[in-house]
């Protein structure tokens, strides 16, 4: 027999006890009517995420002193990552009750559909602002000075390293300005 071996026979208990409990899931919900047990309107998430930041921030500590911690940061991101595809209600079509729907919503990072996309009334013909009025030109104006301080800073940083690793290597560094070039000096 081929699970007495190797490693199904150890998994086998636990396929059993998963079986079971799915058939006693689905016998349950069929059985069982769907009347409302708890009935709460108007719940402020921040609360909750506040109630939240308790336990996280144990957690958090636990990482900060562990000694191996990026080992334990990717395991727990995979079991965040888990429990987020199992259990989220719009990826897992997950049935909640009707009064209970939203109160996931404090304990996940995740939007009201109503508020992501509403309805808009307002009149969409109308004429937009001009693309050379003082907005857009500033605008374009502080982008260019903002890509020009970049340009220069990350110029002379590569010049400061280069120098370093020069000097680093016993080599002096000397601006030919009649060939436009850069050279070890002779």
């Amino acid at each position: 027999m081929p699970w007495k071996g190797g490693w199904l026979g150890p998994m086998l208990p636990l396929a059993v006890t998963a079986g079971i409990t799915a058939i006693l899931q689905l016998a349950v919900g069929r059985l069982v009517p769907e009347t409302p047990i708890l009935t709460l309107r108007n719940i402020p998430v921040e609360p909750i995420a506040l109630v939240m930041l308790l336990p996280l921030l144990a957690l958090a500590s636990a990482v900060a002193t562990a000694r191996d911690a990026r080992r334990f940061v990717v395991g727990c991101l995979l079991a965040i990552g888990g429990w987020f595809v199992i259990f989220y209600p719009n990826i897992a079509a997950l049935p909640l009750p009707y009064t209970m729907v939203n109160t996931y919503q404090g304990l996940l990072p995740t939007y009201v559909y109503t508020f992501q996309w509403p309805v808009s009334t307002v009149d969409r013909n109308v004429t937009g602002p001009s693309l050379l009025s003082t907005g857009p030109v500033l605008l374009l104006v502080s982008l260019a000075v903002l890509v020009v301080v970049l340009a220069y800073s990350t110029y002379s940083w590569r010049v400061a390293l280069a120098e370093r690793a020069a000097r680093g290597a016993g080599l002096r560094l000397r601006i030919d300005s009649r060939e436009g070039r850069d050279g070890p000096a002779g």
